[in-house]
This record gives structure tokens, C-alpha cells and sequence, in this order.
């Protein structure tokens, strides 16, 4: 499949503004549902190798203009994250939507460990079991809403079958 670059921008403005501006407000526990993890999640699956890595580091880029951290550190984690879910593709992948739901769940879980394991070693956070209670229910919450965002896509004519000649 190809994807449509201009309506791929679109998506990812209005899920970088939907971040910033609604979900502070359906917090549960201080967490909320990760938007752009989906959005790699689902992209990764059906895309080329190239396009994968280019809209990871177009999404880590969103993500740390979003954030206040260090510039890259979503790049660096987005990038692990869609080379795992190529690498899952590869090997085990079935068209099961219970399977895509798990995967938006564990790389959910992995960006946000990866995230609080820099935090740890850059001195700004501490591990206790509060962080950890809150990785997991940031991961369950996000792939919970997962497929409807799934749905959302798969009706945004994201992208187009790619027809040989």
C-alpha cells in the first residue's frame, strides 16, 4: 500500500492537536490514551520498510515538539518501536484485530519504559510502583480505544492499494 502523504499530515495535526487539547481532560489516573502510537502501530503494519521509518521520525518529531523533553527521544523510541512491530510483521502477523490491539498494547508499553528508564538515568524520576501501575494502565487504555481509531483510519482513505502496471 501507498501512502497519501497529504492526508497523513492532516491525520497527524489533528491527532497532535487532539493530544494536546482534549486529552488532558479524559485523564484516568493521570493517563492518557497515546494517539500516535496507534497511528505507527497501524502505519507499520501496512507499509513499506522506507515509509515506516520516515513517518516514525515525522511522528517522534510531533511528539517531542509536544513534549518537554529532549529533541529525538521520541524519534529514537518510535523508531525501535515501529522496527518491532516490521520485525513482528515479518514473522508472525495474521489479519486477527485482537493481535493489532495487542501489539498497540505492548508498544505502548515498551515507548513508555523506554521513556521512564531515560527519565531514571537523567535523575527525574524515581521507580516505584506508582510509575509502573501507570505504564500499564497507559498501555491498556490505549489499546482499548485502538480500534476505533483503527476504524477512523481504515474510513480516512489513509492509503491507497498501490496497482502494478
Amino acid at each position: 500500500m501507498k501512502l497519501q502523504w497529504h492526508i497523513f499530515i492532516s491525520i497527524a495535526l489533528f491527532f497532535f492537536l487532539t493530544q494536546l487539547l482534549l486529552f488532558p481532560h479524559i485523564e484516568i489516573a493521570n493517563t492518557s490514551p497515546q494517539l500516535f502510537l496507534i497511528l505507527l502501530t497501524y502505519l507499520s503494519l501496512n507499509l513499506a520498510i522506507p515509509e515506516t521509518f520516515l513517518v516514525s521520525f515525522f511522528l517522534g518529531i510531533m511528539v517531542d515538539m509536544g513534549s518537554c523533553e529532549r529533541i529525538g527521544m521520541f524519534c529514537l523510541f518510535f523508531s525501535i518501536g515501529s522496527f518491532i512491530i516490521l520485525k513482528l510483521r515479518k514473522e508472525t502477523f495474521t489479519e486477527e484485530p485482537l493481535w493489532a490491539i495487542a501489539l498497540v498494547f505492548f508498544i505502548v508499553l515498551q515507548c513508555n519504559f523506554f521513556h521512564a528508564c531515560t527519565l531514571f538515568i537523567l535523575n527525574r524520576y524515581e521507580f516505584r510502583l506508582e510509575l509502573i501501575l501507570k505504564i500499564f494502565l497507559c498501555a491498556f487504555y490505549t489499546a482499548i480505544i485502538s480500534p476505533f481509531v483503527f476504524c477512523f483510519l481504515d474510513k480516512s482513505s489513509l492509503l491507497k492499494i498501490s496497482q502494478k502496471l
